[in-house]
């Protein structure tokens, strides 16, 4: 269990050194704003990610169900996540952080988001965290 925490502990570090992009003509408080609510989405998704390591199946309930809606609500003002399991690999929106080969599972598809990433509106927020197959 300390190794999952630890292993949070060094990817939350890293996230936050990846810096998001800005976005030509949002004015700095609806920048904030944005960013603010990226920040508590990834302490949600930190949370589930730790709860599904741990085996708690309530509380994994609950985080999933609270995410999910949490998610719905970012759609009508237009924040959007990506990607989901399973969708190929692009350079342009993903980071590829770690790399596996898992058989029977085609070369370049994303088997586990590690963290995703941001759309407001069209615009490209931040690059989604991946995990790849080879």
């Amino acid at each position: 269990m300390n190794d999952s925490l630890n292993k949070y502990n060094e990817l939350h570090l890293k996230i936050e050194n990846i810096e998001s992009k800005q976005i030509e003509g949002l004015d700095k408080g609806k920048k904030e704003l944005i960013d603010k609510l990226i920040f508590i989405c990834d302490i949600f998704d930190r949370m589930y990610q730790f709860s599904k390591d741990t085996e708690n199946g309530k509380w994994t309930a609950t985080l999933q169900e609270a995410l999910e809606q949490i998610e719905h609500k970012l759609k009508k003002v237009e924040l959007i996540t990506f990607p989901k399991d399973d969708m190929k690999f692009n350079p342009e929106k993903h980071i590829c952080e770690e790399t596996e080969d898992i058989d029977g599972v085609e070369s370049g598809i994303i088997i586990e988001v590690i963290r995703k990433g941001y759309y407001y509106k069209d615009n490209l927020l931040r690059e989604a965290l991946v995990k790849v197959n080879k």
